[in-house]
């Protein structure tokens, strides 16, 4: 299909009448071709869109409201959207503990995910109000 709007882009620049049946086409210069995202800048905005979600929310995070928020985040990035199989392979990955070795940045609890940034920031908020 790209090369026929291609052929009809040249037909249109040049001047000449596009046929009826190619009146209904979109031929605006935009690739049909998003940008797609490499594993690990992908794996950053998900929990980019993790960290956000859990935010909004004050609770622990599914993963379709993850998804939504990497919808909206992608909008700004220009970029495909992945699968959902896609976004809870990537959330399973950033919250397990053989993959990172350590503690990872995702916490898996029964409910859903939480960041482990708003989670110690929430401890911190915790201890300072035992002082106050």
């Amino acid at each position: 299909m790209s090369r026929l709007k291609r052929a009809l882009r040249i037909i249109r620049d040049s001047g000449t009448p596009l046929p009826p049946c190619a009146s209904d086409l979109d031929l605006s210069d935009h690739s049909e071709a998003a940008l797609r995202l490499d594993s690990e800048a992908l794996r950053r905005l998900v929990y980019r869109a993790a960290l956000e979600a859990y935010r909004k929310l004050a609770r622990p995070v599914k993963s379709k409201e993850v998804r939504q928020e990497l919808l909206n985040m992608l909008i700004y990035v220009d970029a495909s959207p992945p699968s959902p199989a896609t976004v809870a392979k990537l959330l399973r990955t950033l919250s397990s503990r053989d993959y990172y070795g350590c503690e990872p940045p995702l916490l898996k609890v029964d409910e859903g995910y939480i960041p482990r940034e708003a989670h110690q920031e929430g401890l911190k908020l915790n201890t300072l109000d035992s002082f106050i």
